[in-house]
C-alpha cells in the first residue's frame, strides 16, 4: 500500500509539473537549470532524476511520515532532482534561493520579488526590490515543500525544520508585513552562512 500511495504521489508530482514548471527551467536537451530551479546564481545544467529514482524518494517519506506529502508541499521532480545533486556534491548542507525554488501550486500566481527596506552603509534603511517571497505565508510554503525533500534524502527531522519555520512565524508576526524584508534577509543568511557554520561545529 505504501509503494502504491509513493508511487501516485510521484505521478501526481511529474503530472503537475507539465503544467506549472516554466519551460525555461529546462534546456532544449530537456536538462535542469540549477539557476531557474534553486540557486539563481548557478549556471550549471544536471540531468534529470529517472522517475524511479523520484518513486523511491516518496516511498522514503511515505515510510518515515506514515503517508505521502500533501499535494501543495510536493517537490517537482525539477526540485528533487537540483537538490539531490546539490546535497551529492556539497553533502548535508544545501541553500536552497526562495527566488526561484517555488511550490507548484504558487506557480504563476505571485510574483516572487517585492519591495522593502535593508541596511545600508552607515545603518542607514532603504527600500529597494528584492527577489524572493514577498510575505511570510509564501515563505513557509516554499519551507514545507524543502522540509519533505529533507526528508525524503533524510537530511533533518522534521522536528528540526518545525522549529526553524516556528521561529521564523514568531518574529514575522511581532514585527509584522513591514519588517519582512529584513526578516527575510536574516532568514536568508541564516540558511547559506550560519547552517553551514553551526553544521561545521556539530561534526567536530
Amino acid at each position: 500500500a505504501q509503494v502504491a500511495a509513493a508511487a501516485a504521489a510521484a505521478s501526481a508530482a511529474a503530472a503537475a509539473t507539465t503544467t506549472t514548471v516554466t519551460p525555461s527551467a529546462l534546456t532544449d536537451e530537456g536538462k535542469v537549470r540549477l539557476d531557474r530551479v534553486i540557486n539563481q546564481l548557478s549556471d550549471e545544467v544536471v540531468d534529470p532524476l529517472p522517475t524511479a529514482t523520484i518513486t523511491e524518494l516518496f516511498l522514503v517519506y511515505t515510510k518515515r511520515q506514515g503517508g505521502p506529502p500533501e499535494a501543495e508541499r510536493e517537490p517537482s521532480p525539477e526540485q528533487l532532482t537540483a537538490a539531490g545533486y546539490l546535497l551529492k556534491k556539497k553533502g548535508d548542507v544545501v541553500y536552497i534561493d526562495l527566488a526561484v525554488f517555488v511550490p507548484m501550486h504558487i506557480r504563476r500566481k505571485k510574483e516572487m520579488h517585492f519591495m522593502g527596506m535593508v541596511v545600508m552603509p552607515g545603518n542607514v534603511l532603504k527600500e529597494i526590490e528584492l527577489r524572493g517571497p514577498p510575505d511570510f505565508e509564501t515563505w513557509e510554503a516554499a519551507m514545507l515543500v524543502i522540509k519533505v525533500v529533507f526528508i525524503m534524502y533524510k537530511v533533518v527531522e522534521p522536528e528540526t525544520m518545525d522549529r526553524y519555520i516556528n521561529r521564523v512565524r514568531k518574529y514575522a508576526l511581532r514585527y509584522g508585513e513591514g519588517a519582512w524584508a529584513l526578516l527575510y534577509q536574516t532568514d536568508t543568511r541564516m540558511r547559506n552562512e550560519e547552517f553551514a557554520r553551526i553544521y561545521r561545529k556539530a561534526a567536530t
